[in-house]
């Protein structure tokens, strides 16, 4: 008897239970700051799909996070080569605002919400406070 969830009796319905395990782990991990924590369950994920995008974005996030916006933009730059998206443009926005390349980043938000404008309010905010922490100071 199966109650809605994978089943765990099978190999795919296994293989499916742990890699959501790790996705919520990794976007628990990132609500608390534990970036490490968050990059290993991401990677998790990935090698048992390596096309997931979800996966992908919170990865460069949790980097972004730890401070290796460099490896975050470069993951970033090869998802949004193979599937553009708003999440992934926005992921390399805020690896781009790591790396002190504001302007740049401020492009990506662009990107972000042309490509996904049912979010757009929220990448609005984000170039808000990126415009507001590089404007000079009076």
């Amino acid at each position: 008897m199966q109650t809605g969830g994978p089943d765990v009796h099978d190999s795919a319905g296994a293989t499916q239970l742990t890699e959501q395990t790790h996705l919520r782990r990794a976007e628990m991990g990132m609500t608390i700051q534990k970036y490490d924590d968050a990059v290993k369950d991401y990677e998790a994920v990935l090698s048992i799909s390596p096309q997931s995008s979800r996966a992908a974005v919170g990865l460069a996030m949790a980097l972004t996070g730890k401070g290796e916006s460099a490896k975050a933009k470069e993951q970033m730059d090869a998802l949004i080569a193979r599937a553009p998206s708003g999440p992934a443009y926005y992921a390399r926005a805020m690896a781009q605002y790591g790396l002190k390349n504001t302007s740049e980043a401020l492009k990506d938000l662009d990107q972000a919400t042309q490509a996904d404008p049912a979010n757009a309010q929220r990448y609005a905010m984000a170039k808000a406070q990126i415009s507001g922490a590089s404007a000079p100071k009076q």
